[in-house]
């Protein structure tokens, strides 16, 4: 075995893995600080979570904390029901605001009217629960473990006229009726991501050299059409018209000189431009030929899901470290929790740790499709996701939480911003100067994530293909990037294209098959009021079936065109470095070895 490397790029290359056969493969990416050095188990998030407090805040919660105490409930008069009578009872199931603020602590819920009266805590709403007098007992269910919700039919019926429930369950049994249909324009969709890969693998060149001509084509029509005027108000000869004379000259002059412009930089990027049509192309045959990245997003949701679950878990616990104060509205059954400066602290850093995993969650994805490419790209072998989680989780988790740690950081200062802004808001509602400044703060926020988002994730490729750390791998990052800007911005804009076309005619073409056979089809046709929600579903899963393919696509595009700039530098420094691009990058890496 020896060494190649160019730059920082460092790969393992058997000595008898020489040619353009399959077998001609990097061993693995090591990771590596400075240089190569041996396997290095990640110390993981334990240390950090120590460091943070999170530990020791979730141990205290654990032990003072009780959620119980989120839904303390109060009588009319605010004073807490007790353990003994820990239910409310309204004197009336009307809901008239007067009758909501008539409340009382009982010890059970009444099943039925046949009660003779009910044991409670008397307060000055109500000082006697006996049916004999003016107390009211009508059957309830018991809500949330606090209150006893009536089951009087005018609730429900209210509860219809306001809620519209019966429109809606119009549109819950539309839905019930076609779910066999939803589950196959679902796996419908699918296959025409697919097929869309399909056409990109194979059209994206003729598609992108037509779009690209057929704008050129699109000025000059333009420019001509500007001209024809400008000739037209110079043969009228009016002085009254010098005005349009002369603003006629610099749309039809400008114009021209947009054409030249444009024509200029196409012939100038034609390397550049044939070299984002081949990247885009081998990113659709990387999603071929690697069907299991298709699953990293869905499993991103569901670990996304359990981080809220549990850090949801985790803030109601330390929530409950405050004391209960009753509401401010009597009408209002449940309080809220005064906190300490000190519960205050605990509470923003579950807030913190819950935005920091979060993007951990992310960051890990983003690092798995990268590294899933780059094995695919330098022929490492099967297994792509496990190897790719395996080297995520053992081996750069600490560079991927520092990644998601700035993410984490600029999420807590937008939220922070939007408070702020919230109140500056409500203070000067028709001050426009505040309004303009905000807006402006805000844009400037969006755009710095935005470019955080690019930096991490140019920055995880890196680290899938060198095994640096996050610090060096951005600068590498930001380094390549500066080197290939025409290359990285073709790449970026051709790729979010069709990613967006993609989105759009997968879920466009969904929905107008699951369309046409519920108009068409007698046996759904009569079984549904509308087809309006039956085709939301349909489009809903659609579009979420394209995002997760699109998605994986638009990052394949990315660590393809790293990996290949990184493979081309590499050939540079070695005349005898075996090639690994995929077909479609062929003709570009001999051009740019040459």
């Amino acid at each position: 075995v020896e060494v190649e490397s160019a730059g920082d790029s460092v790969l393992y290359i058997d000595e008898h893995s020489r040619g353009r056969d399959a077998s001609a493969r990097p061993f693995f990416f090591f990771q590596a600080e400075d240089g190569i050095r041996d396997f290095c188990l990640s110390r993981g998030l334990g240390d950090v979570y120590k460091r943070q407090g999170l530990v020791m805040i979730g141990q205290y919660a654990w032990e003072k904390g009780d959620p119980l105490k989120l839904i303390t409930v109060y009588d009319g008069d605010l004073k807490t029901c007790t353990p003994e009578y820990p239910y409310i009872y309204y004197y009336s199931p009307s809901p008239d605001p007067q009758d909501l603020a008539k409340r009382i602590c009982v010890k059970k819920c009444p099943k039925s009217m046949n009660e003779e009266g009910l044991e409670c805590q008397a307060n000055s709403k109500m000082s006697s629960c006996s049916k004999s007098g003016s107390f009211m007992i009508y059957p309830t269910s018991t809500l949330g473990g606090r209150m006893c919700f009536p089951k009087d039919p005018g609730i429900i019926q209210y509860l219809n006229q306001t809620l519209s429930l019966q429109q809606w369950e119009g549109h819950v049994q539309d839905v019930v009726s076609t779910w066999k249909l939803i589950i196959i324009c679902g796996i419908t969709s699918f296959l025409f991501g697919f097929a869309y890969l399909c056409i990109i693998r194979n059209c994206a060149g003729p598609m992108v050299w037509a779009a690209l001509i057929g704008f050129l084509l699109l000025m000059i029509f333009l420019s001509y059409l500007s001209y024809e005027k400008l000739q037209k108000v110079e043969a009228a000869n009016d002085p009254n018209m010098e005005f349009d004379v002369t603003l006629w000259k610099v749309v039809t002059y400008g114009s021209f000189g947009a054409i030249a412009i444009y024509g200029l930089l196409l012939c100038c990027c034609l390397g550049k431009i044939q070299l984002s049509i081949a990247v885009i192309q081998s990113g659709a045959y990387f999603v071929f030929d690697v069907v299991s990245s298709l699953l990293v997003p869905p499993i991103t949701i569901l670990l996304v899901t359990a981080v809220v679950l549990v850090f949801g878990a985790f803030a109601s616990f330390v929530y409950s470290l405050g004391t209960p104060v009753p509401p401010s509205n009597p009408l209002y059954p449940i309080g809220t929790m005064k906190l300490e400066e000190e519960q205050k602290y605990y509470l923003y850093t579950v807030i913190f740790g819950c935005f920091w995993n979060i993007a951990l969650v992310y960051a890990l994805s983003e690092f798995v499709l990268a590294s899933c490419t780059c094995i695919w790209y330098f022929r490492e072998g099967g297994w792509y996701l496990l190897k790719s989680f395996f080297r995520g989780i053992f081996y750069h988790l600490g560079s991927l939480a520092f990644g998601s740690l700035l993410i984490a950081l600029l999420w807590t200062v937008r939220v922070i911003f939007e408070v702020i802004a919230d109140q500056a808001n409500r203070l000067s509602e028709t001050n426009p100067i505040t309004r303009g400044i905000l807006c402006c703060v805000r844009c400037c926020l969006d755009c710095f994530e935005r470019f955080l988002k690019l930096l991490n994730r140019n920055a995880y490729i890196q680290i899938a293909i060198t095994g640096k750390g996050f610090l060096g791998a951005s600068k590498d990052a930001i380094d390549l990037m500066l080197r290939n800007g025409v290359s990285f911005g073709l790449t970026f804009g051709l790729s979010g294209i069709f990613t967006f076309l993609g989105r759009i005619c997968i879920t466009g073409a969904t929905m107008a098959l699951g369309y046409y056979v519920l108009t068409r089809d007698i046996a759904y046709y009569n079984k549904i009021g509308s087809p309006l929600f039956p085709c939301i579903c349909i489009g809903v899963i659609a579009f979420l079936i394209a995002s997760v393919i699109m998605n994986v696509y638009s990052v394949a595009c990315e660590a393809i065109l790293q990996c290949f700039l990184i493979d081309t530098e590499m050939s540079r420094h070695r005349p005898d470095h075996v090639r690994f691009c995929p077909e479609p990058l062929i003709s570009c890496f001999e051009s740019l070895k040459d």
